[in-house]
């Protein structure tokens, strides 16, 4: 593939998941960020420049866990300061994300209550958090994508309909498909006992379902429906979530 259509298709998968972790409910935390790391590792040119500032740029000394620890014992703390060097400062950013999702960090946690200020604190922890956390870590990433597209006489990443034809068929299409199938096979196994047996066949008539030739829509649905109705954890219920929209924008459900 041209270096140009690869650059531009990345970008604009990119900027689709980026306009849904920005719009998600800091409620749902982890989720965002689980989110936000898949985003971040699922795209090869993004995946390389994180692991570039992680391996190369990190300061010396920086401890992610011993930041969260920090952050959640002080009760107005807050990250940072952050490295001077926009790469160091990516690094230590996409370790405390990493670290926070590991740990399950739910929106009541300690760990965000110094984002709040004011009577609207709960709104004030998401809108702080996400601007210096999540939404920094974005620009850096964009920025990077950018620059690559200036040093390949890019003028814009998206202005080119064919790029944008090809990305949204691999958003859709049966590779993207049976990676998220193989997500939320991931996600049931993180279940309660209770729930798990009932799931995962769930999930294995829906991938028998899908397997077929034409799938049937009116089966999908239902077994869609199902796994939706299970009451289980964010990590779950984001898994439906995204096959669902995958699934009706391919018109299979």
């Amino acid at each position: 593939m041209d270096e140009r259509k690869r650059l531009q298709q990345t970008a604009l998968r990119f900027g689709s998941e980026v306009e849904r972790i920005v719009g998600s409910n800091f409620i749902d935390m982890p989720a965002p960020l689980e989110r936000l790391l898949d985003a971040l590792d699922s795209e090869p040119l993004i995946s390389a420049y994180v692991n570039d500032c992680v391996d190369k740029h990190l300061p010396t000394g920086f401890d992610a866990t011993a930041e969260v620890d920090r952050v959640t014992d002080e009760s107005s703390g807050v990250f940072g300061p952050f490295s001077e060097d926009h790469r160091g400062a990516s690094a230590e950013r996409y370790l405390i994300v990493s670290e926070l999702v590991e740990r399950g960090t739910k929106f009541r946690s300690p760990v965000f209550h110094g984002y709040g200020h004011g009577s609207g604190r709960l709104q004030d922890q998401a809108e702080h958090f996400m601007d210096e956390m999540v939404i920094a870590l974005i620009d850096d990433v964009n920025a990077h994508l950018q620059a690559m597209a200036d040093a390949l006489g890019l003028n814009d990443l998206l202005d080119t309909q064919d790029a944008a034809d090809d990305a949204q068929a691999d958003i859709v299409g049966p590779e993207r498909i049976d990676y998220l199938l193989r997500e939320l096979e991931s996600s049931v196994r993180e279940l309660p006992l209770d729930l798990r047996e009932d799931a995962l066949l769930q999930v294995e008539a829906l991938s028998d379902e899908l397997a077929c030739e034409e799938p049937k829509r009116s089966v999908v649905r239902v077994v869609l429906l199902g796994l939706k109705s299970t009451d289980a954890g964010a990590h779950f219920a984001m898994a439906v979530e995204q096959l669902e929209a995958c699934l009706k924008a391919a018109g299979i459900a």
